[in-house]
């Protein structure tokens, strides 16, 4: 009877394609640690939309506040544009705002803090989440409060207050300068400044990347 010889592997092919596979795996491993990285940034980045009404809310209530205070990454308004806690409308109610970032897990989140003015308790202050991965944010006057503006307002306060000497208005645009108590009246535009949190763990972009992260949106209030 004629016997089969069967030739099995040697210990160097076994190695050869031990190494093979282990390098396939990695490769793999690569492959999918770049793609859950990329859907992960992706779900960090602010959408376009979320943008639009979140400068739409900050206009507003710039629009219809009283007083503005800038302190520590904070923007302090006071006026009439109180939103109903539920349905988030308009009340034409007073309110004071507080729109400032905080750190909530491993995310920092913007958000807008309401509170009656007159009586202020847990029970009437409300704050909501308006937007993920934003780390810093500056509120700068592009075109300078006049007298006369500050006149008018003024005049429609209930407290007859003195008016204090403003600046002097000059054409637009100027060099953005930040916001003094000096001024009675906000200033007709502003500058809303954001950064954006590293989409890279690394921290390793070029120039180009870490421009796109700094956005700055002017700001129309009269």
């Amino acid at each position: 009877m004629n016997q089969r010889h069967h030739r099995g592997f040697t210990i160097m092919e076994l190695l050869i394609a031990s190494a093979l596979a282990a390098i396939l795996m990695i490769g793999i491993l690569v492959a999918t640690t770049q793609q859950a990285r990329q859907v992960q940034r992706q779900q960090k980045r602010t959408s376009p939309t979320e943008l639009d009404s979140l400068i739409q809310l900050l206009r507003h209530d710039l629009m219809l506040a009283q007083t503005c205070r800038i302190k520590d990454d904070q923007i302090h308004l006071q006026g009439y544009f109180k939103r109903d806690p539920k349905t988030h409308q308009q009340t034409q109610q007073p309110a004071q705002v507080i729109y400032r970032l905080v750190e909530l897990g491993q995310d920092t989140w913007l958000i807008r803090h309401q509170r009656d003015p007159k009586n202020l308790t847990l029970e009437d202050s409300t704050a909501n989440l308006l937007c993920k991965g934003i780390t810093s944010m500056q509120l700068l006057a592009v075109q300078m409060p006049t007298e006369e503006s500050a006149t008018q307002e003024s005049a429609t306060d209930d407290d007859e207050t003195e008016a204090s000497t403003l600046p002097v208005e000059t054409d637009i645009p100027i060099e953005p300068q930040p916001f003094t108590e000096e001024w009675q009246a906000l200033p007709p535009v502003v500058q809303w400044i954001i950064t954006r949190s590293q989409e890279d763990e690394t921290h390793n972009q070029d120039a180009q990347d870490q421009e796109a992260n700094a956005l700055a949106f002017t700001l129309v209030l009269r």
